[in-house]
């Protein structure tokens, strides 16, 4: 297990890009109707409500709703590719179903304590940011409580913030920079509806990228702290 920072990272995406453009249709086939449900709500609601706060967090709030669903079966399926298995996108969905709540109620906790750290002078945020990056996946792969999660992230990200504040950035950044490009570029020239779902959806797809690099530096972190001193 490579100990550089660099090559860690790079191993990482490697691996990730891998995981995703082989799995892409399985991934697209499970995750997909979720997203574009999302932005074609979205996009109604900017077309009838302009400029409108309520209908921004209307679309806000439907998007946390769902999220757990196609974020649990997309766990799950990375997960059993991890032990060579092929399990199918119906039971993956079926097997999150029960896990709504518990992932509803970490995302909300995470996201309000990560908004109130970048409140805190930033600095804060970003340590939150990166220490609880790993606590989706200890609740969806060994069934503990929100709290229990993060509580576990908390433990398992001990020394380990650099390589995943780098993997957030690496990830984010560019898709931020591309959301806000095209925004500029095409939808406020050209207030496009169809242009915009279209973009909308296939944004938040590669934004599954980002789990997914997220994920690959979970197995990484594990075998490390698994391996013999």
């Amino acid at each position: 297990m490579p100990n550089n920072l660099a090559t860690r990272i790079q191993m990482i995406f490697s691996d990730a890009f891998t995981f995703f453009v082989g799995n892409f249709r399985q991934i697209a086939t499970m995750c997909l109707p979720f997203l574009f449900g999302i932005a074609l709500f979205q996009v109604i609601l900017e077309q009838a409500y302009p400029a409108s706060p309520m209908a921004f967090l209307a679309s806000v709030a439907l998007g946390a709703v769902i999220y757990p669903i196609y974020m649990g079966a997309l766990i799950r399926l990375m997960a059993g590719r991890a032990r060579q298995e092929r399990p199918t996108s119906s039971a993956l969905i079926t097997a999150a179903i029960p896990q709504w709540s518990a992932l509803l109620t970490l995302k909300i906790v995470a996201s309000f304590l990560i908004l109130v750290g970048f409140g805190l002078i930033i600095v804060p945020g970003l340590w939150l940011w990166g220490r609880l990056a790993f606590a989706e996946f200890y609740l969806v792969l060994f069934g503990m409580t929100p709290r229990e999660a993060l509580q576990r992230s908390l433990l398992a990200t001990r020394g380990q913030l650099s390589l995943i504040l780098a993997l957030l950035f690496l990830t984010n950044g560019p898709l931020l920079m591309l959301g806000v490009t095209v925004e500029r570029t095409f939808v406020s020239l050209m207030p496009n509806p169809i242009f915009q779902l279209a973009f909308t959806t296939g944004l938040a797809t590669l934004e599954l990228f980002v789990h997914v690099v997220l994920f690959r530096a979970f197995m990484d972190v594990m075998a490390v702290q698994e391996r013999p001193q």
